[in-house]
């Protein structure tokens, strides 16, 4: 936006300047895998969901700490879910771009389970009152033709609505 424009409109100049960083909303993360401990990451981690999209870990609700639970959850082989997650909610050395934001953690990697992982953050969502922005960057690995009219993104356009954004890479 240019000077001018962001004068006469009243509005800031730039995005920093309107002191965004994410409070009170769940940002979704769906992936292969996040290293849930890294220290750019770990305190926004507000809740887990395994393969099945069942919550294994949820911040204030259980006792046992987030390292507890097994590697195969908490950790990440190729590091791409934990290089989004910093790049989403870092804070730290690394920052990402809403380091307030309380972040939850999908692991799923084939259809079906990417489209229930979308939908139990957005519960989670619900229960807690809060809107929801998940991402999905999962790699051109699925059988659809990415355009929008198979049949898991018909799925995930139904999720999606006033407080559930879907944000999918190409």
């Amino acid at each position: 936006m240019t000077e001018l424009a962001s004068l006469r409109l009243g509005l800031p100049l730039r995005v920093g300047d309107l002191e965004l960083k994410g409070r009170g909303v769940i940002v979704g993360l769906v992936d292969y895998g996040v290293d849930c401990l890294h220290p750019s990451i770990v305190q926004s981690v507000l809740a887990v969901f395994d393969e099945d999209a069942n919550t294994v870990w949820q911040r204030d609700r259980d006792l046992l700490p987030l390292d507890s639970l097994p590697a195969a959850l908490i950790s990440d082989t190729k590091g791409h879910g934990t290089h989004i997650a910093a790049s989403l909610v870092g804070r730290g050395e690394v920052r990402g771009v809403a380091p307030e934001a309380s972040l939850v953690v999908a692991k799923a990697g084939t259809d079906d389970r990417i489209v229930a992982a979308v939908e139990a953050i957005f519960e989670l969502a619900d229960q807690l009152g809060m809107p929801a922005v998940v991402n999905l960057s999962l790699g051109g690995q699925h059988s659809d033709g990415h355009d929008g009219t198979d049949s898991v993104s018909r799925e995930l356009d139904e999720l999606a609505g006033a407080g559930r954004v879907i944000c999918a890479a190409a």
